[in-house]
């Protein structure tokens, strides 16, 4: 329990009715959207930068854990508090607080939805292309921290493509500021050293973002396939054709027959996997390079193949997609989504990997993911009703992670390593890099106050 000196020290920075430590309304604040839970001593309501300082600094002076929180929709435990210590809730930080359309750049508080922020780009004709599966509930601040992917990124990139400038608090307590918001051409790039740094270096409290011009048109094509080796053949001879796809994903046979049950939606039985493109740009392009993708998927002999004629037709498309997470969510009570990335060129040996894999360990196993970006998104389903089967699982994830690194990927492609990758990182980084990770945390973070346990093993 925390002590009645430091909560009183809290509510001086905040306010009273802004820290709360009855361990009832703390559960909500003990877990994020993987199956971890850890209790937090404390929750901290924050609503400007100037409070977020007086909370790091008391937070160092008694050595207490600092977790900052947005969403919660973390899939790696990013924002569990592992070790107690106060939660630093931003959902009172949500405010645009401009857009300068000459610059192209937006300027927001880490407690924005990626989504509103989406809407009011684009309400100005300007586009944030990093679009998370959570976009519609996920916030700038945990995009940041996990220099999260999504949909686009296979024509547009990560997060960390996007973020112009950052304001960010130090473990000194001091107001930190990068890119636009000081010297672009300071000679170390703070800013990049933040972006994906899961909170464990400091506590962003600020973000410029970047945009470009809104696309004036999108075209929607869905291929269905009778092998997922067949599918993710296809994914890659797209991008081989010279069109530039703003979205590439797949789904496999067990997502498929999932989003039926769950979405009645009309899929033919002998598919096994599909493919999902969307081509954007003005209309003289899509019409072009929808007509080249039709074409090389035609000679393909897939089992259905479509191109939506208008935005009906393209949200029907798109609920196949939209679908997937709550539709499997259905098949086991218990999921560890895991988010690895490997070469283009491997996702056809990946793919059948993990078909084995989920045969041999007797495990429900469903894929989908980006694969115009090779990140692939493998759910194993279970219960914890059933610890065998769970033991059986996370010897799976382990096999998983080492196939990953043996073909030249890695542990994840956008969720971050957090407290549930963690063990595995020895598994993609050699000691030396890892000691020298550890040395920045220790130099940026010297009372091991923000966010510790995560990323590196203990």
């Amino acid at each position: 329990m925390i002590r009645s000196e430091i909560v009183y020290e809290l509510e001086q920075a905040v306010g009273s009715k802004n820290v709360i430590t009855d361990r009832n309304e703390l559960i909500a604040y003990s877990y994020d959207g993987q199956p971890e839970k850890r209790m937090p001593d404390a929750m901290v309501l924050v609503s400007q930068t100037r409070e977020i300082a007086e909370v790091v600094a008391i937070a160092v002076r008694y050595n207490i854990p600092l977790i900052a929180r947005g969403a919660g929709s973390g899939l790696t435990g990013g924002a569990v508090p592992e070790h107690g210590g106060i939660v630093l809730n931003f959902e009172r930080m949500n405010r645009i607080l401009r857009i300068d359309s000459e610059d192209r750049i937006g300027y927001v508080q880490p407690g924005v939805i990626t989504a509103d922020f989406q809407k009011e780009a684009a309400g100005k004709g300007l586009f944030y292309p990093p679009e998370p599966a959570s976009a519609q509930h996920s916030t700038i601040g945990g995009n940041v921290a996990e220099s999260a992917g999504g949909l686009t990124c296979v024509k547009y990139g990560l997060t960390k493509q996007f973020v112009a400038g950052l304001e960010f608090v130090s473990s000194e307590g001091e107001i930190v500021r990068t890119g636009v918001y000081s010297d672009r051409e300071a000679p170390f790039d703070i800013g990049a050293l933040m972006v994906g740094s899961e909170g464990t270096l400091g506590i962003v409290t600020e973000v410029a973002l970047r945009l470009i011009p809104l696309p004036t048109g999108k075209r929607t094509i869905l291929a269905l396939f009778r092998t997922l080796i067949e599918t993710v053949r296809a994914s890659n001879a797209v991008l081989s054709c010279g069109v530039e796809p703003a979205v590439l994903e797949f789904m496999d046979r067990s997502c498929i027959d999932a989003v039926r049950d769950y979405a009645g939606v009309d899929i033919p039985e002998e598919t096994a996997a599909l493919l999902l493109i969307e081509l954007d740009g003005d209309d003289e392009y899509l019409a072009a390079a929808e007509a080249k993708v039709m074409s090389l998927l035609k000679s393909r002999h897939p089992v259905e193949l479509k191109s939506a004629q208008n935005a009906d037709e393209r949200n029907a498309l798109w609920k196949l997609r939209k679908s997937t997470s709550p539709a499997i969510a259905l098949i086991g009570p218990l999921k560890f989504n895991e988010d690895i990335c490997v070469p283009l060129s491997r996702i056809p040996e990946m793919c059948a990997f993990v078909e084995e894999l989920g045969k041999r360990h007797n495990v429900r196993v469903v894929s989908f993911g980006h694969s115009g970006d090779g990140n692939l998104h493998i759910n194993f389903m279970t219960d914890r009703k059933r610890p065998q089967e769970v033991a059986r699982v996370k010897l799976a994830i382990e096999e998983l992670f080492r196939e990953a690194v043996r073909v030249g990927g890695t542990l994840s492609g956008e969720h971050g390593i957090g407290m549930m990758k963690r063990p595995y990182l020895k598994i993609a980084l050699n000691k030396a890099t890892i000691e020298f990770e550890k040395k920045v945390k220790q130099a940026l973070d010297p009372s091991n106050v923000f966010n510790p346990g995560k990323i590196f093993p203990e």
